[in-house]
């Protein structure tokens, strides 16, 4: 089977060399034909979790050029959110190709929710599965990304309107090439329950972080912060509970379990917002706000934190405060 990892961010990055580093047959597709050209002269420059790096050799290509033809694909997305326009609906069709049809599927890696029905919707020939990780990444550069946090990988056996994907091959051939590659990784048939505890955690942790210009584990360290999170998080988890997400006592230690684990991590919402580029707040926090008004229930601090974090945009070479 051949893996096409379109998104040459952190998690893109991260995934692509850590595949082709265990011998998987391995495409990594870049927004533009620099990075490409890069990547393929050079590798990927792969910080792992002990510190240490290597270079990882990859192929490269940028988005618009030719797939090489494979008798079984699988496109994992690994682009954010905000980058699911018809113009990536375009390049997927591309990609996959009529003589794989049938024998393919792409895979969603996105936070948030909604993307998935809007891929099926576009993209009706071809499989469309969630998925949820926790994994955390940052990229330094364009060719160079740094391990922050291991995490785990859910993939779903199901479609997104809930049928079961029969035995879910494709699913399970990227599970074993993904565990090969070091990556925890399991397939679920209640991937809603992840993508709803991920969205949880992420409403709470990604807008603040942005907010208060914080990695990940210093947004507790301080009470008037760690009030706004337990607060926000009542919220959010209220409306989610309402909406399908069975109770549990856990999920408010999960989330300053993920901070801790995840202690130097920059959200990519506080990075967005450093580089003044569009963030996934339409898609995390906006989801919450939406969920909220369909079940007649006040959002008022998601609501704010929408209109903060789409307004507000900070120099990158401001000091953090």
């Amino acid at each position: 089977m051949h893996i096409d990892v379109i998104g040459a961010g952190a998690l893109g990055m991260l995934l692509a060399a850590g595949l082709a580093e265990s011998g998987a047959h391995v495409t990594l597709w870049t927004r533009t034909r620099r990075q490409a050209e890069l990547i393929q002269e050079r590798g990927v420059l792969r910080y792992r979790l002990d510190g240490c790096s290597d270079v990882i050799r990859i192929p490269c290509r940028s988005m618009g050029e030719d797939a090489a033809p494979a008798a079984e694909r699988c496109v994992v997305l690994a682009v954010k959110a905000t980058a699911i326009r018809p113009e990536l609906m375009t390049q997927l069709h591309a990609i996959v190709g009529n003589d794989a049809l049938g024998a393919c599927a792409v895979v969603c890696l996105q936070n948030g929710v909604g993307h998935v029905e809007t891929l099926a919707a576009a993209l009706s020939s071809i499989p469309i599965h969630a998925a949820v990780t926790t994994e955390a990444s940052r990229r330094e550069d364009e060719r160079t990304v740094r391990h922050t946090g291991a995490g785990e990988i859910w993939l779903s056996d199901r479609d997104p309107f809930g049928n079961a994907a029969g035995d879910a091959p494709i699913q399970k051939k990227l599970l074993q090439s993904l565990e090969k590659a070091g990556f925890t990784s399991f397939l679920s048939n209640d991937i809603n329950t992840r993508i709803y505890r991920k969205l949880l955690a992420n409403a709470v942790i990604n807008p603040l972080t942005a907010l208060y210009c914080v990695t990940n584990g210093e947004l507790p360290q301080e009470n008037c912060r760690l009030t706004l999170m337990r607060r926000l998080y009542e919220e959010t988890a209220e409306v989610l509970m309402r909406s399908g997400l069975l109770p549990s006592e856990d999920y408010w230690q999960s989330i300053l379990a993920i901070c801790e684990a995840t202690s130097g991590n920059r959200s990519s919402m506080l990075s967005d917002v450093q580089a003044g580029r569009e963030t996934e707040i339409a898609f995390i926090n906006g989801a919450i706000a939406a969920k909220g008004r369909e079940l007649r229930m006040p959002t008022p601090l998601n609501d704010a934190l929408i209109a903060i974090i789409q307004a507000y945009r900070k120099p990158l070479d401001e000091d953090k405060g």
